[in-house]
């Protein structure tokens, strides 16, 4: 289930909005407007399980099938702006459709690294390193690709976009300690912008953050 704002230019540039896991497409209806100004047809749609949208679980593959549909029937996208889990589904997604243009893509917080998440996830829970062990073998097993496979780090090479990529120094969800390596290898068509104080959810509610990703666009 989703939305289509249309343009005021018919046959405009297409954008499609991602929110992360937990959330809606709501969350990021502040935008819709000034992006609608900027010349952009805007799609949104709720992920699997999530605001209107049918289903009970999701996943990283699950969102990134989801994305890849969104594509086939309303693309293609001239630009995305995708938070938390949907950062790194929508990088799976571009991975596996490429594009004749190299879209402006906003990668909010995005979860960067799923070995840190499962990290966080097993650490918060105290669970033992035995299960831990075969966690990590289940991941492998369903699809014969390691954990680290799902990793916004790893496809950030092969996939040709032109990135805006916010993120918070005191994100704890998806932590600065994964961005940072790859900052410092400063990727051509990568822009780093770093805020402070916002956290995971806050930052793309804030009036400056959101003139950023507007004027990126």
């Amino acid at each position: 289930m989703g939305y289509h704002f249309a343009g005021d230019k018919p046959g405009g540039k297409k954008l499609l909005i991602l929110h992360g896991f937990a959330g809606s497409c709501r969350a990021f209806e502040r935008f819709i407007l000034p992006v609608i100004k900027k010349g952009y047809d805007v799609y949104t749609f709720d992920a699997p399980a999530h605001g209107l949208s049918k289903g009970k679980r999701l996943n990283a593959l699950m969102y990134r099938d989801a994305i890849v549909e969104m594509m086939k029937l309303h693309g293609p996208f001239d630009a995305y702006i995708a938070h938390s889990l949907g950062g790194l589904s929508l990088m799976l997604a571009l991975e596996a459709t490429p594009h004749t243009e190299p879209p402006k893509t906003v990668l909010i917080a995005p979860a960067t690294e799923s070995i840190t998440a499962a990290d966080n996830f097993f650490g918060l829970l105290q669970l033992p390193t035995d299960l831990r062990l075969a966690f990590d073998k289940l991941i492998e097993d369903l699809r014969s690709l390691p954990l680290s496979w799902y990793s916004v780090s790893r496809v950030l090479p092969v996939v040709a976009a032109n990135i805006l990529w916010v993120h918070d120094e005191d994100d704890t969800t998806t932590p600065i300690k994964d961005v940072l390596p790859i900052a410092q290898i400063k990727p051509h068509n990568v822009q780093f912008h770093f805020t402070q104080g916002l956290g995971h959810s806050r930052i793309y509610r804030e009036n400056k953050v959101k003139k950023l990703i507007v004027d990126f666009l």
